[in-house]
């Protein structure tokens, strides 16, 4: 039997689908739109548009849920975010033919806000429930959620001969089935309701989920952590943590007292509090780390593989049923993403990144290389469908690596701002690289020039990550804040 913190993570990471399914979506989608044959025929223009609309209105989701989480909670947040897509989905789907320009724009639009708004609450949720012994494993489940939708919706497309419309009605089945799991079963997070000073509501909520019964005395283990919990809640009114009391009366009944709290603060105040967090070491220094390597990340053509995968593997002479390339190349990043669930707990976030970057750096070598020395045409078209594979798995490896540190590295008075600033300048990256990627390719104008670019930053982020990212494993948020303030 399954614990609560497993099954609620089970649906929290379920939240994830949506971001996997706006990602599978694009490039196929994107296949049928630029088809001279096809009734949707786009521009070049309007065919970059729309692949990197995604991205900037998920750059503004991501900005939407940091607030969201941090006012109304976690549960409520895991709720509403399965209500955009289904509005996104339905309009593409009930779509006309041709499409109008702008309604398709609109539409994925609301589905790119949608993905930004459901990226960040699973991390964050579950990073707070769980047990650090088995916190890096459950983070490593929304990756696993986000990366099956890939596939699933490029089988999809080769099924249903790349009906992009019947696709979008599909999807919307996910959202509406996570809402109703969401509703019934997400319980709130105790360290977002000790932030709010809501101590007797996170203690009810922490005893369900290390199933202690009310009344019942907390074992030493469970009590220290939940006093961990309070100790670093830095949302209390008036910021009173100093006064920590743990009391257990002759009858074995456990009540925890925290401080004497006033009335809460003011809006200024509560501004001012904020923008003191922001310059606060174990604050400024991961989220500098995190954004840094997000950067190396997108700019070594993390995104445009995906995004133009049916464009590239046919211009690099891949012989295989261009649909049936993408439910591919989404099955090798759900592969990246399961190994990365077994082994995470036992090897650490380090090794896992910079062997992606090695494996990156390789890949997009290898395949530069192929196209500069003009063998595309031959009979060695397998030698491309190599590099490519070995790119997806270990590009894949980065960014699900740099996703599961996200919801470890942020003190919890914050994580919420924090995470949504990280994942909101990721996005603003994916949309520079994946817009610019037709442009730098025609300004280089030199077969397999592209790809040797995206090789030379990816060994820059290499070296970025050797010296400056930090090791995560099985250490508490609390454990990773006091190294981040001592060095």
């Amino acid at each position: 039997m399954i614990s609560r913190q497993t099954g609620l993570t089970l649906v929290a990471s379920s939240t994830s689908i949506v971001v996997g399914a706006g990602m599978g979506f694009i490039p196929i989608a994107l296949n049928a739109l630029t088809d001279p044959d096809g009734p949707d025929k786009l521009s070049e223009d309007d065919s970059s548009w729309f692949a990197s609309l995604e991205y900037i209105s998920v750059l503004i989701g991501t900005l939407m849920c940091g607030p969201l989480l941090d006012a109304i909670g976690r549960r409520k947040t895991l709720i509403t975010v399965n209500i955009p897509p289904v509005i996104g989905w339905l309009i593409l789907c009930l779509s006309p033919k041709p499409i109008p320009i702008t309604m398709l724009f609109v539409g994925k639009v609301i589905t790119g806000l949608a993905s930004g708004i459901s990226s960040v609450p699973p991390a964050i949720y579950i990073a707070e429930i769980s047990t650090n012994d088995k916190r890096g494993m459950l983070l490593t489940l929304s990756i696993i959620c986000m990366t099956i939708a890939v596939p699933l919706v490029g089988l999809l497309a080769w099924l249903l001969d790349g009906n992009w419309r019947l696709i979008a009605g599909i999807i919307i089945a996910p959202p509406v089935i996570v809402f109703i799991l969401a509703f019934i079963f997400i319980k709130e997070s105790p360290k977002w309701l000790l932030s709010k000073g809501r101590k007797e509501e996170a203690d009810v909520s922490f005893r369900w989920l290390r199933k202690i019964n009310k009344g019942e005395q907390m074992p030493p283990e469970l009590r220290q952590e939940f006093e961990g919990m309070i100790c670093n809640s830095k949302n209390l009114p008036n910021n009173n943590y100093n006064s920590t009391i743990f009391k257990a009366t002759n009858s074995g009944d456990s009540d925890i007292e925290v401080g004497t709290c006033g009335k809460g603060s003011s809006n200024v105040e509560r501004f001012k509090k904020l923008v003191t967090s922001l310059r606060s070491a174990d604050v400024w220094k991961p989220l500098a780390i995190m954004i840094s390597n997000f950067f190396f990340i997108h700019f070594s053509g993390l995104y445009v593989m995906p995004v133009y995968a049916i464009t590239i593997a046919e211009e690099s002479g891949i012989k295989i049923n261009a649909y049936l390339v993408n439910a591919f190349f989404g099955c090798l990043q759900l592969t990246a993403a399961i190994i990365i669930s077994i082994s995470f707990s036992r090897y650490g976030r380090r090794p896992f990144y910079l062997i992606s970057t090695i494996g990156t750096t390789i890949s997009m070598i290898g395949l530069g290389t192929y196209e500069f020395v003009g063998l595309i045409g031959s009979d060695l078209w397998w030698i491309p469908l190599l590099f490519l594979i070995m790119n997806f798995i270990f590009a894949g490896g980065a960014i699900y690596t740099m996703l599961i540190m996200m919801g470890e590295v942020y003190p919890t008075r914050i994580a919420g701002l924090t995470g949504g600033i990280t994942l909101a300048c990721s996005n603003l990256f994916a949309f520079l690289i994946v817009k610019l990627y037709p442009t730098i390719d025609a300004a280089i104008n030199s077969p397999g020039g592209v790809f040797l670019l995206f090789g030379a930053v990816s060994v820059m982020g290499g070296a970025f990550a050797f010296f400056f990212l930090p090791e995560t494993h099985r250490k508490s948020r609390e454990q990773i804040a006091a190294e981040f303030i001592k060095k």
